[in-house]
Formats: structure tokens, sequence, C-alpha cells
């Protein structure tokens, strides 16, 4: 691996380096210091968590990502019920806290949970500026082009680990375990 590309958070949906992790938290604290919320966390569009910033300590982090992006997704079919692609945020308002949901591009989304005593207007306002960012992040040039040679490079290792002859074994294996 070279020294610029570092370790790197992979999942089916989104890759994410070292250097833009370290992006996309100096983006996520900016955020929180402004708008004065509990905390953010980026996960991707299928609920995995890529990061988080700020008190999570009482959050438990997986669920929040996971039901999260479900929502969103529900609410992408409520939206083409009403004719609309979708709808670009969402918010939930609680008695102490409130969960300020933003997409930032087609594979991740913004959460943020604050205080009911933070007016929304200020979320709204530097969440919009995170949002920003963030987007210049996820839809660069070179963040597409390091994405696709990781991806590449995963798929080659992983053929080359499981071949064709591996697949026909498992396929034999399986056909003899499920046999009559």
């Amino acid at each position: 691996m070279g020294e610029r590309e570092g370790r790197a958070m992979f999942n089916s949906s989104v890759v994410v380096f070292e250097d833009e992790l370290k992006r996309i938290n100096e983006a996520l604290e900016d955020l929180l210091t402004q708008s004065m919320a509990k905390c953010a966390l980026v996960i991707d569009s299928i609920g995995h968590l890529i990061t988080s910033q700020g008190d999570v300590s009482r959050i438990d982090t997986t669920a929040l990502a996971s039901l999260a992006a479900g929502n969103f997704a529900a609410t992408k079919a409520l939206a083409s019920l009403l004719g609309e692609s979708g709808f670009s945020l969402l918010f939930h308002q609680g008695e102490k806290e409130n969960i300020h949901l933003s997409n930032i591009s087609n594979r991740t989304i913004l959460v943020v949970v604050f205080d009911s005593s933070v007016p929304i207007g200020r979320i709204r306002l530097f969440v919009k500026r995170a949002i920003d960012k963030l987007t210049q992040l996820f839809e660069s040039p070179s963040y597409r082009a390091r994405r696709e040679e990781k991806l590449k490079k995963i798929q080659e290792v992983s053929g080359s680990i499981f071949g064709e002859e591996f697949h026909a074994l498992a396929d034999s294996a399986l056909d003899e375990l499920f046999k009559d």
C-alpha cells in the first residue's frame, strides 16, 4: 500500500481511506463545535457506520446507523408515492433529544443528535456547511478513482484466493449437504 493510501474502511457500499477519514472527522468536529450538537455520525446507505464524533458513549451506534439508513430508505419510498425522487433530510423531534438525518451523497448519510434546547435552525445551518464539505470529498474525482482502484484490487485478490476450483468444491459440498 502506498504511503498516501494508508488504511481503509471497506464494505460493499463505501471505501474510506485514512486521509479521507481524517477530513470527514474534521468536518464532523467543526459541525459539533459550531452547532452545539451532541454527536454526529456518517453512515452508508445500507446502515454501516463509517465514523462518528462527539459523545456516543450511551448510544448503540450500530443500531442507530442501521435504523437511520432504514428510515431513509422508507422515506424514499414515501417520496416516490408523492412523485418526488427523494427527500434530502429527515428530522425527528423528541422531548429531550432530536435527530437530524441528511443525505450526503447517494451512498452516505449524516446523522446528527442534539439536545432539544438547540434551535433546529442552528443545526440546519451548520449541517448544510458540513454537507457541502463532505459532498466535495465523496463526489471528488480523486475519491472515485481511488475507490475504483481499491475495489479492483480487492476483486483481484478475492479472485485469486477464491478461484474457480474453490467455487466448484463449495458447490459440490453444498449439494452433498442438502441431498435428500
